[in-house]
Parts: structure tokens; C-alpha cells; sequence
């Protein structure tokens, strides 16, 4: 009922604006139009559906921690179990890459714009150096690819 509407109202718009063109064109303008509008109309009046609270409060297991592995590790295999604590042993390790993963990939970037540059240490962790200092660092050889040599 509503795209009809839609299409009542928006039709002889879409007929008017493309009056110039061949009768041709312009049906199939307005008719574009109007499903167009049929959709806006039909989509802002639809309420997505209501998600059940049993869905959104589900106990969480991540890297093999949470409230969510106790019943995992009930009823799991012991395949299963071995790999839960391999990955809550590393989790610590995994969620420091991670990190370290966006630090690189977000903060790389900016420095050169205030004539700094950000390399990696071997030991782990960035060093934020000025120009200067990389190219003394690069003719000394301390510099490979992004890595300071300590």
C-alpha cells in the first residue's frame, strides 16, 4: 500500500522532470524514482527485530579466559582442552602483538610530519628518533629495514 503510494506521488514528478527526454527514457526515470522512494518510505517505517537478551548476555570465551570457558572445558574433548590452555597461556603474548601491530600501522605514519621517524627495537617496543639522528644511525649501520640495531 505504501509503494503504491510512493509510486502515486513520486510518478508524475519523475514524468514531469524528464518531460524533455523521449517517453521512453522518462518512464523508465520514473520508474526508477519511484522504487526508489518506495523503498526510503518502506525502509524508514521497518523496526529491525528485537534481539533476544539471551544472545546479547552469552558468556564470553576469549584466548581460552572468561567467564565462558568453565562450560567449554566441562564438555570438551581433550584436543580441545589442550588448545583453550595453549591459548590462555599466550594470550598475554598475542594481545602485545596485537599492540604493537596497531601502533606501527597507526603511529608510522605521523612522525615523518614532524620530522621524526619510528623504527622498531629488537628488544621489542618502538623508538621515535629525529631525522638527524636516523640518518647518523643509518651511517652507522644501526638501521636495518625498520629495525635499531641496540
Amino acid at each position: 500500500m505504501l509503494r503504491l503510494l510512493c509510486a502515486a506521488l513520486l510518478l508524475p514528478l519523475a514524468a514531469a522532470w524528464g518531460a524533455s527526454r523521449p517517453l521512453r527514457v522518462a518512464q523508465h526515470q520514473a520508474s526508477k524514482l519511484a522504487l526508489a522512494g518506495s523503498l526510503l518510505m518502506g525502509g524508514a517505517l521497518a523496526l529491525p527485530p528485537a534481539t533476544p537478551a539471551a544472545v546479547i548476555n552469552v558468556e564470553r570465551c576469549e584466548g581460552g579466559a572468561g567467564s565462558g570457558c568453565a562450560a567449554a572445558v566441562e564438555e570438551a574433548n581433550p584436543y580441545i582442552k589442550e588448545l583453550l590452555k595453549k591459548s590462555e597461556t599466550n594470550h598475554d603474548k598475542y594481545m602485545k602483538d596485537a599492540l604493537d601491530d596497531y601502533n606501527w600501522r597507526n603511529w608510522k605514519d605521523y612522525f615523518p610530519a614532524v620530522g621524526k621517524v619510528m623504527l622498531k627495537k629488537e628488544s621489542g617496543g618502538f623508538a621515535v628518533i629525529t631525522d638527524a639522528e636516523y640518518a647518523q644511525a643509518k651511517a652507522a649501520g644501526k638501521i636495518s629495514g625498520d629495525y635499531l640495531k641496540e
